[in-house]
């Protein structure tokens, strides 16, 4: 299952996207802005895992995550 976790390299984020990462069938989507030690640390460990950055007051980081989800479909 694809998964999208808005702000999912730290606080509850982190936590949700591990937990979701901790199972293999689920295939996880993140996005992180200021936290890119914490995000690569994710993938590492996660090989189900990508990282995504963005900053949700951006434009062209909204086109992309949208283009992303639409692509999922």
């Amino acid at each position: 299952m694809n998964i999208f976790v808005s702000g999912g390299a730290s606080g509850l984020g982190l936590e949700i996207t591990r937990i979701l990462a901790s199972q293999s069938s689920n295939f996880i989507y993140f996005t992180y802005y200021k936290s890119n030690d914490s995000a690569l640390a994710i993938e590492k460990s996660f090989p189900n895992t990508k990282k995504i950055k963005c900053n949700f007051q951006n434009y062209d980081d909204l086109n992309k995550i949208c283009k992303l989800i639409n692509s999922m479909n």
